[in-house]
């Protein structure tokens, strides 16, 4: 190596020295700036009070950051532990972003604890620190302000006992108190005098005189010759140490064996009821009442006083009491007493002082049954008064009462007589008017309203189309009938029409549904029911159509109709709700107005005979191809058509003609028995 290589490496070192120099300055110049930064971004902790503050040390409880002393550096946000010893450790937050560089802490002087056990130990001592009540236990554990305080420890069988108690700032206090023994007196006497007293199972001793017991509850048992032991407990306690008994003890029981004659009666000692079974236990030197008592026999009583001790034997052998029944009817009928045909009326019969069921009974007639209890005080009466099943069920018939389909319906329980049709010389009779005389004996039913539209509709879709409450029009009679069949097997009675295969065959003559009013009846309805005399019309004999009288085709039909009704304004053009009309003379609305109504009778041109006599409710000719319907309606302006006795007939339906249903109230049995 020449000279010239030796000074160039000594070169090359020196510089890679003053580099390495430069390098280790810079990072030593940032190291300690770096450390300025941090010391001068620390937070002072100044704790309070100075007690606490001498004593206090800091930690990072959580984040990023130390502590030197009463400061701490953080790197973001820190929780800063503050302990000092007898003072509660507090945590404050140092956000990242501080805008303090000191924080104040205020400690909190740690409470003591203290820890006391009594002896004996038990879960009713009660325990009381400065004079308040603190707990109700067997012993104490709880915090407490640091300092001397007074603890009084109280159970009620001992005296109570009284220390007291320091300890500093977060110091534990654990003692135990021994509660001082605590003496009774017991005062004893005794009803009668001479009795002998057990304290606690201990030796009977004469119960006379002071006894000396500790604090607590004492079991004493009292005897004494022919009276019951007496049991008590009494209770010595710090505030009821001297305790005085006077026992009043009772004499020994007596006991009593009833015989009773018969068996199976009512038994009674001093008004309680008792079985009787074997030797029953009773007060003794006390009056007793017994009563035994049996349905048929004369009761009995007995009153007895039994000594301590005794058993006697009380017996009773009851007396049968017989009674006598008067039983008489009107008409006369068969007897059955308790189910056993026992002759007929008028009868008088003797028989025991039991509940008896008697029925009286006649073919045709609603039989009657009572109960009844003989008794041989005097005799006792049934009088009865025989109906007939006809005359029951009318007496116990509703006077109105609504179907399953909202309908309706008043009962008419005795019809009368009416006089149908009109003379030839009554204006505005026709020819199909025949005057006839029907007598209606047969309680009915009768709707008050025409059918609607709705009601109609729970069976099938009505023909015509409007309101629910407008009645239902555009149905012929066979379709009347046949929803009055389905009404009635809806509500489970009997149909009255013979329909089948669409085809009319008769009636059910003995059946009680549904079905449409006879013409009789819908002419008695009109013109005689609730009225002295029949009328023509039905508001009266006039001509002039009174105000109210219905939906008729009044002035408002004026061009509208051939004929219409001058001055008279019913507030209807054409259909009309049902009822919006006041109700006639029979109770039922809109037989005048609104739509002709469908009747049962099939429509015949054949005259009665000359010698025709009274009819007897009468349902028309059993055949033929129509069926009449009755009243006028909303397009009725004429003589003819307004009087009751209009009756018209039709091969279809018509949009001024409905129906409203009837039904006997006890079906074809009928008035043939009344």
């Amino acid at each position: 190596m020449n000279g010239f290589d030796s000074q160039l490496r000594r070169a090359r070192a020196r510089q890679h020295r003053i580099f390495l120099f430069i390098v280790f300055g810079a990072a030593a110049v940032a190291a300690a700036l770096a450390m300025f930064w941090v010391l001068t971004q620390g937070v002072s902790v100044v704790v309070s009070p100075q007690k606490a503050d001498a004593r206090a040390e800091l930690r990072i409880q959580r984040g990023p950051g130390f502590t030197l002393g009463k400061k701490a550096y953080a790197f973001g946000e820190v929780v800063i532990e503050v302990r000092a010893a007898g003072f509660v450790t507090e945590q404050v937050t140092v956000a990242a972003d501080k805008q303090s560089t000191f924080i104040e802490v205020a400690m909190r002087e740690a409470p003591a604890m203290l820890h006391v056990a009594s002896a004996p130990e038990d879960a009713a001592t009660r325990w009381f620190l400065d004079g308040s009540l603190v707990a109700t236990s067997q012993s104490l554990s709880m915090q407490m302000k640091a300092g001397t305080h007074t603890l009084v420890v109280n159970h009620p069988h001992y005296q109570k006992a009284a220390i007291e108690v320091f300890a500093g700032p977060g110091e534990e206090v654990r003692q135990k108190v021994r509660l001082p023994p605590l003496e009774g007196r017991l005062q004893i006497t005794t009803q009668p005098p001479g009795a002998a007293v057990s304290i606690n199972g201990a030796a009977p001793a004469p119960a006379t005189g002071s006894h000396a017991v500790a604090g607590g509850r004492h079991v004493i048992a009292v005897s004494h010759p022919g009276y019951k032991n007496l049991r008590d407990i009494v209770e010595i306690t710090n505030t009821g140490h001297d305790i005085s008994r006077n026992y009043r003890l009772s004499p020994q029981d007596a006991f009593v064996r009833f015989n009773l004659q018969p068996q199976g009666g009512r038994l009674m000692l001093n008004g309680r009821r008792t079985d009787g079974a074997g030797a029953v236990r009773v007060d003794s030197m006390r009056r007793h009442t017994a009563s035994y008592s049996m349905p048929g026999y004369f009761p009995q009583s007995k009153t007895f006083t039994l000594q301590p001790g005794d058993e006697e034997q009380v017996r009773f052998s009851l007396r049968e009491e017989t009674g006598v029944i008067e039983i008489r009817s009107k008409p006369s009928g068969s007897v059955l007493i308790d189910g056993k045909q026992a002759g007929a009326t008028p009868m008088t019969v003797s028989l025991r002082a039991v509940e008896h069921e008697i029925t009286v009974a006649r073919e045709g007639y609603r039989s009657v049954t009572r109960k009844l209890t003989p008794s041989a005080s005097g005799a006792k009466k049934m009088d009865v008064a025989l109906k007939t099943e006809l005359q029951a069920r009318l007496a116990e018939s509703a006077a109105t009462y609504k179907n399953s389909v909202g309908m309706t319906l008043r009962l008419f329980a005795n019809p009368g007589v009416i006089e149908m049709g009109a003379p030839r010389h009554e204006q505005g009779q026709r020819a199909n008017e025949f005057q006839r005389t029907a007598r209606l004996t047969k309680a009915f039913y009768a709707s008050l309203h025409e059918t609607t539209a709705a009601q109609f509709g729970r069976y099938k879709a009505a023909p015509s189309a409007g309101g629910a409450n407008l009645p239902v029009t555009g149905v012929t009679w066979l379709e009347a009938a046949a929803f009055c069949n389905w009404l009635s097997a809806r509500e489970k009675l009997r149909p009255f029409y013979v329909l089948q295969n669409n085809r009319y065959l008769g009636i059910n003559a003995r059946a009680d549904g549904y079905r449409l009013l006879t013409e009789a009846e819908w002419e008695w309805l009109a013109r005689g029911a609730g009225r002295s005399r029949q009328t023509r019309f039905t508001w009266g004999d006039q001509a002039a159509v009174p105000a109210g009288a219905g939906n008729l085709a009044d002035q408002s039909a004026r061009g509208a109709l051939k004929m219409y009704i001058p001055n008279y304004t019913d507030g209807f053009g054409e259909l009309a709700p049902v009822g919006s009309f006041a109700a006639g003379k029979s109770g039922l609305y809109d037989l005048s107005g609104n739509v002709s109504e469908w009747v049962h009778d099939v429509y015949s041109l054949m005259p009665p005979a000359a010698d025709s006599r009274v009819e007897t409710n009468p349902t028309g000719p059993s055949g033929g191809e129509s069926h009449v319907f009755k009243g006028s309606n909303w397009r009725s302006a004429t003589l003819t058509e307004l009087r009751a006795s209009f009756r018209e007939t039709s091969a279809a339906g018509r949009d001024d003609l409905g129906f409203r249903v009837a039904r006997y109230l006890y079906g074809g049995e009928n008035a043939e028995k009344q």
